[in-house]
């Protein structure tokens, strides 16, 4: 970069800054030094051997290298990894400090470049022949040779994963039978990612995969989703699930008892590493045999998503759902009993002050930042007294944690927290086969991955995992408490993009709206277009004004490398509906998080809060009571954008998109209009064919 700005003089004589690229990017940097210990570890000596005496965490550091540049092929990259690996190894044995490392990654991918975190930990920690003070030491000298080692960009507490329960759940007296399967009817999937189903569910179960001994099982947090995918709307109602009762279970039931968490060692030497490898064979095994993609996780870990930064278990997930097209549904965590909120009050003013007095910090939990994933909040059930229905739980998690996107994506009801006058509102079968009382973020999750199996189940033709989260969140909306416009920022907080209908709800139209799905392929320097014209009830005969209800919903997989921390999604693709204006076309319909409109354009870190630029999940809205415009003319765009030095791949992004056109009065034929106007233009459309209906016996 120029040590000095350009300056260059216009035709008209007029100066004007004319900076090199190079300058601008240098005039955005602040500064630029090498990274201190504390830049390095947020966590003191003492606080690394009380986390990593805890058995399940194998007793090992993960350590981040600074990674190479992208252009460097995965088999470089893997031997830099093991040439500055086996460097540290050296020079703690110089420093008398034996350490064993293993590797953190996803096998099997093509193409796929190596994760730059390797785990590290002292073997003389697991002696029994040193004390306290030698522990101390050994785990200083490695932490030391860390710190200042030029190579190591982080030194991370290897994470610890448990079930998100809730401590408070209670047994109610009653007991009602697990529903029959109606021979005949084809039911929808799901995988439990748990600690294991009881019996009493069997006749349910498509298959199992497991590595534990029943005597380190604990099967009632499994079990009680186990139930809700089952019976759900049997044990409560339409009210809290809108989805036909009966669900086939493939239960992964590789998670120990926590109350024995030495046992976790013994099934899982590597900790958090040696599970999800576990966990990737048990997907292996469903997708399969069973042909399961969808898999509900309610299984958070011991730490808070970080704004700024991608978590390891989130960035393996996300792989592990590319490698097997997978799509996990994971809760968004519940708050410790003495940090829970007060019960959400229905004055949303009063709302706001709480939140804003807390000083116990209640973000989403990791792994929920995983993009590839869907991430749900709990909101209360609709029967419980004294509680707003329907509004955030006191326990649920808030996103988004990172500094970009939406999370958790939707919510449900994961039953209230109960008191002397009521239970939580929502019920299932517990371990024993009674009907229990349950609350929890875990719960909630169930609902969601029952409507995503519902839809997969209910179309005749193979949906991509775009097109099944596209269906989802322009099927969700907020629920009513959450509803104030003044609410509209902690609302995405809690709820995401809403509550959402029922897959039935989902996939029919009434005359008056008409919902168009696209699911393509988008290819490096393209744009794509789809031309139409608006519903011609909608149009006013006289000045072409066109007034309705539009709403979209984008969906995309992009590239992603956690080594870029908050940015690690590197390619950024929006969707544009446009009208005819003088030739021209003019953006219509924005992005629904953003502000209202203003004469200046918004600044970068608005598009990205609240624009959801660089997230993989869009919404955009808008409403026209009046009529804008003077053209029925419109058009559909999808354009990309690559971060420096990404290259767009070769196969292209895959992506869906849902747009739907409604008559806000409810009256005009907008769906046979549209549909007979794309039909004469010999655009080639097909409806979404559903399946045979399920039925259940009871």
């Amino acid at each position: 970069a120029e040590s000095q700005t350009v300056r260059k003089t216009s035709k008209k004589g007029h100066i004007y800054v004319a900076p090199s690229d190079q300058r601008s990017e240098v005039g955005a940097i602040d500064a630029i030094e090498i990274p201190t210990a504390s830049d390095k570890r947020h966590f003191s000596l003492d606080e690394a051997i009380l986390w990593l005496s805890d058995s399940r965490t194998s007793g090992a550091y993960f350590v981040e290298f600074f990674a190479p540049p992208p252009t460097f092929l995965p088999e470089l990259v893997s031997d830099y990894i093991q040439r500055v690996t086996n460097g540290i190894v050296t020079m703690a044995r110089e420093n008398h400090v034996l350490v064993e490392t293993f590797g953190i990654d996803v096998e099997g991918l093509k193409n796929s470049r190596p994760s730059v975190v390797v785990a590290m930990r002292p073997t003389d920690h697991d002696s029994t022949s040193i004390n306290e003070e030698q522990v101390r030491e050994i785990h200083g000298r490695l932490l030391s040779l860390l710190d200042s080692h030029p190579y190591v960009r982080r030194i991370l507490l290897p994470p610890i994963i448990e079930a998100t329960r809730i401590q408070t759940e209670t047994t109610t007296p009653q007991s009602a039978p697990v529903p029959q399967r109606d021979t005949g009817y084809t039911y929808p999937k799901v995988g439990v990612i748990d600690g294991g189903i009881a019996d009493h569910l069997s006749s349910w179960k498509l298959g199992e995969h497991s590595i534990i001994a029943p005597e380190h099982l604990k099967r009632d947090h499994g079990s009680f989703i186990g139930g809700l995918l089952i019976g759900a709307r049997l044990l409560n109602g339409q009210a809290v699930c809108n989805e036909p009762d009966g669900c086939e279970l493939f239960d992964v039931g590789i998670l120990p008892d926590s109350d024995q968490s030495a046992a976790f060692k013994g099934y899982y030497p590597k900790g958090i590493v040696d599970f999800l490898l576990e966990l990737e064979n048990g997907i292996e095994t469903a997708k399969r045999d069973y042909g399961v993609r969808i898999f509900n996780m309610s299984l958070n870990l011991i730490e808070p998503v970080q704004e700024d930064g991608y978590g390891i278990v989130a960035s393996l997930l996300d792989r592990i759902a590319d490698k097997h097209d997978v799509l996990f549904v994971i809760s968004a965590g519940n708050l410790r009993p003495s940090d829970v909120r007060p019960e959400w009050p229905s004055n949303p003013n009063i709302a706001i002050q709480q939140l804003a007095a807390r000083t116990s910090p209640d973000t989403i939990l990791q792994p929920c930042e995983s993009s590839r994933s869907i991430a749900v909040g709990a909101v209360n059930a609709p029967c419980c007294n004294g509680r707003v229905e329907w509004a955030p739980t006191a326990y649920t998690r808030r996103g988004p944690g990172l500094r970009v996107g939406v999370k958790p994506d939707v919510a449900h009801c994961g039953g209230s927290l109960p008191d002397s006058r009521t239970t939580s509102g929502l019920h299932s079968w517990g371990v024993t086969g009674q009907v229990e009382s349950g609350q929890g973020t875990s719960y909630a999750s169930p609902l969601v991955a029952k409507t995503l199996a519902m839809l997969e189940n209910r179309v005749a033709s193979p949906l991509t995992r775009e097109m099944l989260i596209t269906l989802l969140i322009q099927g969700s909306s907020l629920p009513a408490p959450l509803n104030d416009p003044i609410l509209a920022e902690i609302a995405r907080q809690f709820a995401g993009f809403g509550v959402p209908k029922s897959s039935e709800a989902m996939l029919a139209t009434e005359d008056h709206a008409i919902t168009l799905v696209f699911s393509d392929i988008l290819h490096t320097r393209r744009e794509l277009q789809f031309d139409f014209a608006w519903p011609r009830s909608l149009v006013d005969s006289t000045t072409g004004a066109c007034r309705g209800d539009a709403r979209m919903t984008l969906v995309y997989r992009p590239t992603l490398n956690r080594e870029f921390g908050s940015e690690f999604v590197r390619i950024n693709i929006d969707a544009h509906l446009r009208q005819e204006h003088d030739g021209t076309f003019r953006g219509r319909v924005a992005q629904a998080f953003l502000p209202e409109a203003k004469e200046d354009a918004p600044f970068e870190h608005e598009l990205i809060t609240h624009g959801l630029k660089w997230w993989p999940i869009k919404a955009y809205h808008k409403t026209f009571p009046r009529g804008i415009g003077k053209s029925s003319n419109w058009r559909l765009c999808l354009d990309s954008l690559v971060r420096s030095e990404e290259a767009f791949p070769s196969s292209g992004i895959p992506f869906a998109l849902a747009l739907t056109i409604s008559d806000i009065q409810k009256t005009a034929p907008v769906f046979n209009e549209l549909r007979n106007h794309l039909t004469t233009r010999n655009v080639q459309i097909s409806d979404i064919r559903t399946t045979t209906q399920i039925r259940v016996q009871r």
